[in-house]
């Protein structure tokens, strides 16, 4: 599979050159991809970059010649859930009825290998930059599989978090199921006894 395939809307596409265009190392990954590649209604854009200095009015004005104007941002310290290597996030509305877009500041160092095999479920392991598109082994077994397996189990509360994901995630993907590894079995059964006593 390649991105040709994929066939990104045009507006997506057109979204992603603008912010190419001041953020070199952003990346188009997880939900909006796997949606689409799956035919599941899409949320939101989650574009993930590095860059710490950047012209903002710029980046703004792009962005609004393609029907996205700033909403809010929010500090990784203060967002319930972030991962660890989640500094920041800004969030744009479409007036064009556009996916939300979440513009997600990473510590320096990550790039499109290190995102994605990040990513806590192997169907989400997919994504854009601006010179690769990739999808991992694992989000390619999922895919012909129809399941959700959990790739990244560094915590109780991280799996706690992944867990409650995959909740919300099954109202689009009903008919799909959660696997994990044997050795993520210990993790992830205490993760759900915490979710049963609400600990």
């Amino acid at each position: 599979m390649d991105a040709t395939e994929l066939k990104l809307p045009h507006a997506w596409v057109d979204t992603m050159f603008r912010l190419w265009s001041v953020l070199p190392s952003a990346v188009l990954a997880g939900g909006a991809l796997r949606d689409l590649d799956n035919g599941r209604p899409v949320k939101d854009l989650d574009v993930f970059h590095t860059e710490i200095e950047y012209p903002v009015c710029y980046l703004d004005d792009g962005l609004a010649k393609a029907g996205y104007h700033f909403h809010s941002q929010c500090g990784g310290t203060y967002m319930m859930g972030a991962a660890a290597e989640v500094d920041s996030t800004s969030l744009y509305r479409s007036n064009k009825g556009l996916p939300d877009l979440n513009l997600i500041r990473l510590l320096t160092g990550f790039n499109l290998e290190k995102i994605i095999n990040r990513v806590d479920f192997g169907i989400c392991q997919i994504g854009l930059s601006k010179r690769d598109f990739m999808v991992t082994d694992a989000y390619r077994r999922d895919r012909v599989d129809k399941c959700f397996t959990l790739t990244r189990a560094d915590s109780v509360e991280g799996v706690r978090r992944s867990l409650n994901r995959f909740e919300r995630l099954r109202r689009k993907y009903h008919d799909w199921e959660l696997r994990w590894a044997p050795e993520a079995e210990e993790m992830v059964s205490q993760a759900m006894m915490l979710e049963m006593v609400g600990g």
